[in-house]
């Protein structure tokens, strides 16, 4: 027993060097192996991102912008996970999760939107975890004040670039695209600074609402990941 949990406390140790930068070059092999803790907590995030993406489509869809852009809160469960296991396989469970929604849970799913909303959020968790990589997110050793100060900084500057991602990702082929599937070629006529201006508005009211309920639920979290991280 006194065993295991020494090689727990070092792949937890190899872990959060990892996450904050002081991982040198060894034992990536543990970084990336699935072991049955990843895989049972990323089991339970899959089955949270539908419930909140069920939440997301039908008790959100009365705050939907311009008629398609609607508020996600599925978001959080890529932070849960990067927190939990590591940025890796939070960003590989993206791709999945977001095309579920055709499993018939989004009944108004359409190839283009979640093409959309995939590249978005890859962009922004993958933006996030740079930029925690850099302000040393992971490290809990810091106060609380501290970490929250760097968080919300961190949040409003990720949901900002995210932003821009939105508008080149529009107005490079989404919008295009859009047009040549409905067959209304009046959409791109959006390409313009009021809509860009939407854009970034939008993309700020939706991750800064993910980011401030994974920091509402930060301290649990940080419990969970201190009490059962590889055991």
């Amino acid at each position: 027993m006194k065993n295991n949990n020494k090689v727990s406390n070092v792949d937890k140790k190899i872990i959060e060097e990892i996450e904050l930068g002081t991982f040198q070059t060894r034992n990536w092999k543990t970084y990336f192996k699935l072991t049955p803790y990843k895989v049972s907590i990323l089991g339970v995030i899959v089955a949270l991102n539908i419930l909140l993406s069920l939440i997301s489509v039908y008790a959100l869809a009365p705050f939907t912008m311009a008629g398609f852009l609607r508020v996600e809160i599925s978001f959080l469960t890529y932070l849960i996970a990067w927190k939990l296991v590591n940025g890796f396989y939070a960003l590989l469970i993206i791709t999945p999760t977001t095309w579920l929604r055709y499993a018939g849970i989004d009944p108004n799913a359409e190839p283009i939107g979640m093409t959309s909303m995939n590249l978005s959020d890859l962009f922004a968790l993958a933006t996030f975890i740079g930029l925690s990589f850099i302000f040393q997110l992971k490290n809990d050793e810091v106060g609380k004040m501290k970490f929250h100060i760097k968080f919300i900084f961190v949040a409003i500057l990720v949901s900002l670039l995210t932003g821009v991602w939105n508008i080149f990702l529009n107005f490079s082929f989404i919008l295009d695209l859009y047009s040549t599937y409905f067959g209304v070629e009046a959409i791109q006529n959006l390409k313009n600074w009021a809509f860009a201006g939407l854009l970034i508005f939008f993309n700020l009211i939706k991750y800064v609402v993910n980011f401030w309920l994974f920091l509402t639920f930060y301290e649990t979290i940080k419990i969970i990941y201190k009490k059962r991280v590889f055991s």
